[in-house]
């Protein structure tokens, strides 16, 4: 996974953390300890393998560096140009995590390509590839991802106490959204669904939650609009795509002040054993919880 394509690996400015408390107050620990941070400077970086505070609650960890990436660059990307006369591709191994109580957010914020929400204790590794030199390269440990809701965090509180199954309730001004039935394994549908429909990554399964979307606004508008994610132990938003899912609910029918749509909404999650929640906002500005169980 390429987090980014010119993500820079120390700083050219302090690296202490700011003083919002929304964002750089670490959570209160559960399943695990939040990682203290240190801060650097373009002539002081954090050193490989250590954990650095980047700020608003993040934490930035370089692991390993592969100091010439070109062929790996030229194998993933089919526009790939060779790097400047004299310089050389680098591909660099992060772990992202954020430990702040103001969850979630999105992996942007840090100036990396993730655009998944990550929650409270959330750890995301991948690659990164930029042109400036690593003096040494090695493999370290990542930091660990904390273990499901975090006390203090902003959305702890809906999160352990979902909608239940069954019930009714509104996401944003002009919806109401219903989950119908319980969560329940549908890996082997959509394989013989269609011929072209792929198998889960390794250590993931396609889960499939029945529910109703009605609309109550004015004019019409399509279900959407309702951002549907889900996010397990790891605190991580689960991403991917199912392919074509057998009455699979259509997102992009038009409605009208009443009108209801119903199906099923494929999600690809860990196949741990840990509980999945459900969340889906309308406008960004908040989270509704839904059980799947």
């Amino acid at each position: 996974m390429l987090l980014g394509a010119a993500t820079t690996i120390t700083h050219s400015e302090d690296t202490t953390p700011d003083s919002d408390p929304d964002n750089s107050t670490p959570a209160t620990t559960a399943g695990g300890e939040v990682p203290t941070g240190i801060g650097g400077t373009r002539d002081t970086p954090v050193p490989v393998g250590q954990i650095a505070d980047i700020g608003g609650g993040w934490r930035l960890q370089v692991l390993d560096a592969i100091p010439n990436a070109s062929e790996q660059m030229a194998a993933a990307d089919e526009f790939f140009d060779p790097a400047p006369a004299g310089s050389t591709y680098m591909l660099v191994k992060l772990a992202l995590g954020f430990c702040g109580t103001d969850d979630p957010r999105i992996g942007f914020e840090p100036d990396v390509d993730f655009f998944n929400h990550v929650f409270s204790g959330g750890v995301v590794i991948g690659n990164a590839c930029c042109i400036a030199p690593l003096a040494e390269a090695g493999t370290f440990q990542p930091m660990a991802a904390l273990t499901g809701p975090q006390p203090g965090a902003a959305s702890t509180a809906a999160r352990l106490a979902p909608t239940p199954v069954g019930t009714t309730t509104s996401v944003g001004p002009d919806w109401q959204i219903t989950v119908t039935g319980a969560a329940r394994d549908i890996t082997n549908e959509v394989l013989a669904e269609n011929d072209f429909n792929e198998p889960p990554p390794g250590g993931y399964r396609y889960v499939g939650v029945e529910m109703t979307f009605t609309y109550n606004g004015a004019g019409g508008a399509s279900p959407a609009q309702v951002s549907i994610g889900s996010v397990g132990a790891d605190n991580v938003q689960h991403d991917g795509y199912c392919g074509l899912v057998p009455g699979e609910i259509e997102l992009f029918t038009d409605l009208f002040a009443g009108g209801s749509a119903s199906g099923t909404k494929c999600l690809v999650v860990r196949d741990d054993g840990s509980a999945t929640a459900l969340f889906a906002t309308a406008d960004f500005n908040g989270f509704i919880w839904f059980a799947t169980s």
